[in-house]
C-alpha cells in the first residue's frame, strides 16, 4: 500500500493537483467518485475502481493538508462495522462524507473523519472481497498515465475537454 500511495501522491504533484486545486474542488470530486460507487454497489457490478478512485482523491486531500494518509488508513484497518449490509455501509458512507464536507468549510482538524470515511470505504471492500492495494492498484492503473489540464482548480481529462 505504501509505494501505491506515494505514487498516486506524486501523480497529483506531477499535475499541480496539490498546488493547483482546492480542498472544495478535490470534496466535490469525491462526492462524483462515490455516485459512482453508489450506483455500480447498488447494481452488484465491480467497485474497486470506484472505491480506488475514492482513496485517489483522499490521498489527494490528505496530501494537501498534510495528513498522513497511511497511518488513517491503518487505524481504519481497526474499525468494526459489525454485520451491516453494503447498502446500509454506503448510507453510513453518505453521512460521513457530509462530516467531512462540514469539517473541512470549518477547517476542523480532518485525521479523524478521514480515518473514519476510510473506515467505511474498507468495510464496504471487505464486505465485496477486496483488499485496500487491490482498489488501489486498480484506480492507479487507471490514472497513471493520464494526462489532462486544469480548468478553475479542476484536473479535466485530455479526452473531456
Amino acid at each position: 500500500m505504501k509505494k501505491l500511495v506515494e505514487q498516486i501522491a506524486q501523480w497529483h504533484h506531477d499535475r499541480n493537483l496539490i498546488e493547483g486545486a482546492t480542498d472544495k474542488a478535490q470534496y466535490i470530486k469525491l462526492i462524483q467518485e462515490y455516485g459512482e460507487l453508489s450506483g455500480n454497489l447498488f447494481d452488484g457490478k465491480d467497485i474497486r475502481d470506484d472505491v480506488g478512485d475514492m482513496m485517489v482523491v483522499l490521498i489527494n486531500i490528505t496530501t494537501r493538508n498534510k495528513i498522513n494518509f497511511i497511518e488513517c488508513a491503518t487505524s481504519a484497518l481497526n474499525t468494526s462495522l459489525l454485520d451491516l449490509t453494503n447498502t446500509k455501509r454506503a448510507l453510513l458512507l453518505t453521512q460521513q462524507l457530509g462530516f467531512l464536507g462540514d469539517a473541512m468549510c470549518k477547517n476542523k482538524d480532518l485525521v479523524l473523519v478521514i480515518t473514519d470515511t476510510l473506515a467505511i470505504l474498507l468495510s464496504i471492500m471487505e464486505r465485496s472481497s477486496h483488499s485496500i492495494d487491490e482498489c488501489l492498484e486498480v484506480a492507479y492503473n487507471d490514472i497513471k498515465d493520464r494526462k489532462g489540464r486544469m480548468v478553475d482548480g479542476i484536473f479535466i481529462k485530455q479526452g473531456d475537454f
